[in-house]
């Protein structure tokens, strides 16, 4: 789970919460089972704010540079 990227841009928590999120499945059960219970790298980019809404765009890496899971959510935050 990624905290809201507003309270990175606005320096402090803030009421927030997800109107719509997209999650979209890479990897096979394979991959899954090949991951395992290692560790992931998780990003997460924002790409626009504005008028109370931001967007947000996360990828999920497994081991061996896989992508396991990509996401999009859109987010309201009270200002």
């Amino acid at each position: 789970m990624f905290y809201p990227r507003a309270f990175l841009r606005r320096g402090h928590a803030l009421p927030a919460g997800t109107v719509t999120l997209t999650i979209y499945y890479h990897a096979d059960a394979t991959e899954i089972e090949a991951q395992s219970d290692q560790p992931i790298l998780a990003t997460a980019r924002s790409n626009r704010f504005g008028k109370n809404y931001f967007d947000q765009t996360a990828h999920l890496w497994g081991s061996g540079d896989t992508l396991l899971a990509t996401a999009h959510q859109l987010v309201y935050f009270k200002a």
